[in-house]
């Protein structure tokens, strides 16, 4: 069963590349917990693999969660993660939760619907390859066992930069060309000074000229911030603002000698929800934003 935050590892369902509905301690829904057993909705219990895309028809049996059903879940093995959207529906009678777990246990998120009857979508932050864990109960006043719908899908983050998340992975760039990549991070990685986040570009400076470092089209949810390092990772210069969506430019004082440099694309402070409420994903899981390095 749940246990403060987290599921008990004795109760949780082995999964492979399918999205697998599972029970918890006791039975979902009441059944036997076999396929095709009835619940207290006349409705059989959750089948036993769920892929994602499909959906699925489970049953709400008890307010404290004792009988939640459980759906497994492995996103596809995308180097950047991406966008795991989960829509809950068809409600009959109550106020429907779900809770995200991670691989480990620990709980990313519980959103609630709105009211009873209503449906509700939430989007994860989803990391590549990893397996994550919904439990669906009810977050109101249970009045008695209801039935609902599971859809899902996802969408992959499409930055074809990563994995550049430290120096020793720093993408190639070129002085002049554009990039667009993204602010975001799959809940499993992300850490709480949002390093996770990190994107690293590798330039070469031929001349021995001032630099211009720019990032455009920045994310309305998120701040950004630019560093430019020397190849030993010294610091040469940083900016920020701290306001989310706002375009950066950073001018080092003096001019570069010719070698390789580091840029830094990072969060300003505020760590996004890994689990976020709403039928429109969080605008850093849409947009990416544009660097550009620069000489005269």
């Amino acid at each position: 069963m749940i246990r403060g935050g987290t599921l008990d590892s004795r109760a949780l369902v082995a999964t492979t590349l399918t999205l697998a509905a599972g029970a918890l301690a006791l039975p979902a829904c009441g059944g036997g917990g076999g396929e095709g057993t009835i619940s207290p909705c006349g409705l059989p219990d959750p089948a036993p693999s769920y892929t994602l895309g499909d959906q699925a028809t489970g049953c709400v049996a008890t307010a404290d969660g004792s009988r939640a059903d459980i759906f497994a879940f492995t996103i596809p093995a995308t180097a950047a993660g991406g966008d795991a959207q989960f829509q809950i529906d068809d409600v009959a009678a109550g106020t429907v939760r779900a809770t995200v777990y991670g691989p480990d246990g620990a709980m990313i998120g519980s959103p609630t619907a709105a009211a009873a009857g209503a449906p509700l979508v939430f989007h994860l932050a989803a990391a590549g390859g990893v397996t994550y864990r919904l439990a669906v109960e009810d977050g109101g006043s249970f009045a008695g066992p209801y039935t609902y719908r599971l859809t899902s899908t996802f969408a992959p983050v499409p930055d074809t930069f990563e994995p550049n998340d430290t120096p020793a992975e720093a993408t190639p760039i070129a002085i002049g060309a554009p990039v667009d990549a993204f602010l975001f991070a799959g809940e499993v990685a992300m850490t709480a000074d949002g390093s996770a986040f990190d994107d690293y570009y590798q330039v070469t400076v031929t001349a021995a000229q001032a630099a211009t470092v720019r990032i455009d089209n920045v994310p309305t949810d998120v701040a950004a911030r630019l560093f430019l390092y020397r190849a030993d990772q010294t610091e040469i210069a940083r900016v920020a603002t701290g306001h989310r969506g706002e375009a950066l430019l950073m001018q080092p004082p003096l001019a570069l000698d010719p070698g390789t440099y580091l840029v830094r694309v990072a969060l300003w402070a505020e760590v996004p929800a890994a689990v976020s409420a709403g039928a429109d994903p969080p605008d850093h899981f849409a947009h990416g934003y544009q660097l550009t390095v620069s000489q005269p």
